[in-house]
């Protein structure tokens, strides 16, 4: 996963440089569409495939979920024709047309790829998974690349790279999926249509929560696309995906290890109070500072990473931070891990229910009522995302015994540590120059170092930290070593 990530995260440099605002809004709208319609077309069925009783259970869900996929993209598909001349009068014919060959292709890829990935998991073939996570996004950017050089130099690219990388994926599923010997004998027992019927009462809550999770981060960019130019839409993804990259590689990671771990201390009988609190204190270290040393350093640095084509993105990932910061500590203790524990699965869907009134409102209150700029509309809605996140955050603590103050100065001091760190980037706004820049990215991020090491870690976690820093160092010295001697004898 982490390797992935930081693929992922190092070719977005290089696809600005090829694709500007445009090209990117015109995508990532349709992608927006598709991702919503794979939802709605899913039903979420593939989530009861990690629930299953039996390998043979768990295989007739995973062919069921595919079928309905299928049938899904097509019924969606003709939905589209016929209401394509509607659609026109809110997106741009470059919209309709992507969404064109999206729609009967990307949304059943992605379906499927989600229920191979659960049924490879429920087979406990991890090893698959990790390598579709790095193969897909090697594909994907290998792809792009190629089809922008070669065939076409807009946002196409793009498109063909996703399907490429959806099928890269799914083929790598399929190969994990029948290198088991059961599934050749469960094949011929798989009763679909039954399994489909069965799922029903698993949409009850799970649906619904997948739709309102779904909404919440891609009806932005379609709604956005109804009222601003394609070009507004694509700084303000391109912001997110920058902004966000904090709590992306903290926040699954943690949310990992919390939830099984709450899970059990439950189960034993200790209760959700101390894991909650210390996930909670995990993610304010790992995140706040972080978050603010991009948006701090946005200004100067993304101009030579991302190139004149992107003049802009600095504002909207400032105007993205209220949000963001409540964001990365609400992911990794979500209302989804505590009251999944708990059994108390209404209240998820209220939770997700509050947090979608509170991010898309403000939203829709801008866009189709105030008619506000384009700043004006992002700031409301990071605004309102924030006081949802806030929400959500004392409900949590509230539900698991933690007291809101005690909470509330603990974020309030990360964030205070967070920005005594980031006093040296005063001097890149007082003075110019590629030296002076890197001096103070420097030293904010030494700082920050500096506040790890003497508040953020224990005595026994530097002690280990430092041992294993000494056998490192002490291979590599060994290594070295040793190649000298077979070069030199």
């Amino acid at each position: 996963m982490t390797v992935q990530r930081v693929l992922s995260t190092a070719m977005i440099p290089l696809v600005a440089w090829l694709l500007g605002p445009t090209d990117y809004g015109i995508y990532n709208i349709a992608l927006s569409i598709c991702a919503l319609c794979a939802v709605a077309g899913g039903l979420s069925l593939e989530g009861s495939i990690a629930i299953a009783q039996s390998k043979e259970q768990a295989l007739a869900r995973t062919l069921g979920t595919s079928l309905l996929a299928i049938v899904s993209g097509l019924v969606l598909f003709g939905l589209f024709c016929a209401t394509r001349s509607h659609l026109l009068t809110y997106y741009s014919s470059h919209v309709v047309s992507a969404l064109v060959w999206m729609i009967p292709f990307l949304v059943p890829l992605m379906i499927i790829s989600i229920a191979m990935q659960n049924y490879v998991a429920y087979l406990g073939e991890f090893r698959y998974i990790a390598l579709a996570d790095i193969g897909s996004t090697v594909s994907n950017y290998g792809a792009l690349f190629l089809v922008y050089f070669w065939i076409y130099s807009d946002h196409r690219s793009l498109i063909i790279a996703s399907f490429i990388a959806f099928a890269t994926r799914l083929g790598i599923f399929l190969k994990a999926a029948t290198a088991n010997r059961a599934v050749a004998c469960a094949l011929w027992k798989a009763d679909v249509i039954q399994e489909i019927w069965k799922g029903r009462t698993f949409i009850r809550f799970n649906f619904p929560c997948n739709i309102l999770n779904t909404g919440n981060v891609q009806l932005p960019p379609a709604l956005l696309s109804m009222r601003y130019p394609e070009s507004i839409v694509g700084l303000f993804v391109m912001a997110r995906n920058i902004i966000t990259m904090p709590a992306m590689f903290s926040g699954q990671a943690l949310g990992q290890v919390f939830y099984p771990k709450a899970a059990k201390e439950y189960r034993e009988g200790r209760g959700l109070k101390q894991i909650t609190w210390q996930t909670f204190v995990y993610s304010c270290q790992l995140t706040i500072f972080p978050t603010l040393f991009i948006a701090s350093a946005a200004e100067f640095v993304l101009p030579i990473l991302l190139g004149p084509k992107w003049n802009g993105v600095s504002l909207y990932i400032l105007l993205l931070l209220p949000m963001v910061l409540l964001n990365a500590i609400q992911t990794q203790i979500g209302v989804g891990f505590i009251f999944n524990i708990l059994n108390q699965l209404p209240k998820i869907v209220l939770g997700n229910a509050l947090l979608f009134l509170f991010r898309i409102g403000p939203l829709v209150l801008c866009l189709f009522i105030l008619s506000t700029r384009a700043s004006v509309t992002l700031l409301a809605y990071s605004i309102g995302s924030a006081i949802g996140y806030m929400f959500l955050l004392g409900w949590i603590f509230k539900t698991t015994s933690i007291p809101l103050p005690r909470a509330f100065w603990a974020w309030t001091k990360h964030l205070g540590l967070a920005g005594i760190c980031l006093s040296p980037m005063l001097l890149a706004s007082v003075g110019d120059g590629p030296a002076l820049l890197l001096t103070a990215l420097s030293l904010s991020a030494f700082l920050y170092v500096c506040v790890a090491w003497f508040f953020f870690l224990t005595e026994e976690q530097r002690a280990s930290l430092v041992r294993r820093a000494n056998r490192s160092f002490c291979f590599v010295k060994r290594t070295i070593s040793m190649t000298l001697k077979s070069i030199f004898p």
